[in-house]
């Protein structure tokens, strides 16, 4: 198989098959940039929605985020057991961090970004990406899961900082 160029497009194993593309949604918040990352990461435990976006489910008494560069995102069971959903990849604040998922069946990867829109204004963006790691089928699945499941976290997010 060749491209339009003429050159050979097949893997060892057989044709190349094109990555997923990264799952991407995103909300506005009426708050400061500085103060969105702030509760994004220090009052992640607050805000996020443990039923249905959890390992542990009513178990799981707190969501937590060190945050810094290998920090780890772990939540926290009734048992005082910790079960990571990831480590902090890059730590921008109060703009920008990427950790490793590692929820899905082979890990992948998120970033949140948190963009200034003017003063007390800003939108926090998230894209879930590293679909191409899982088998086609765990892809196709995850990535449905979390295009429906991001809105929801991001909503709760919003919610909870706009409260105040």
């Amino acid at each position: 198989m060749s491209d339009l160029r003429g050159e050979d497009t097949r893997g060892a194993t057989g044709p190349v098959r094109e990555a997923p593309e990264p799952v991407r949604q995103a909300v506005t918040v009426r708050a400061d940039q500085a103060a969105t990352f702030d509760v994004l990461v220090n009052e992640i435990g607050a805000w996020w929605p443990v039923t249905g976006f959890s390992l542990g489910g009513p178990r799981v008494r707190d969501v937590h985020l060190d945050g810094r560069a290998g920090g780890l995102l772990v939540e926290r069971w009734d048992d005082g057991t910790q079960h990571p959903w990831g480590e902090v990849l890059v730590w921008d604040p109060p703009r920008r961090l990427v950790t490793s998922w590692l929820v899905t069946a082979t890990s992948t990867e998120v970033e949140l970004r948190v963009l200034a829109l003017g003063p007390g204004l800003c939108r926090v963006e998230v894209e879930h990406r590293g679909w191409e790691a899982l088998e086609p089928s765990q892809a196709q699945a995850g990535r449905a899961s979390y295009r429906d499941g991001w809105p929801v976290v991001l909503g709760r997010l919003r919610d909870h900082v706009q409260a105040g």
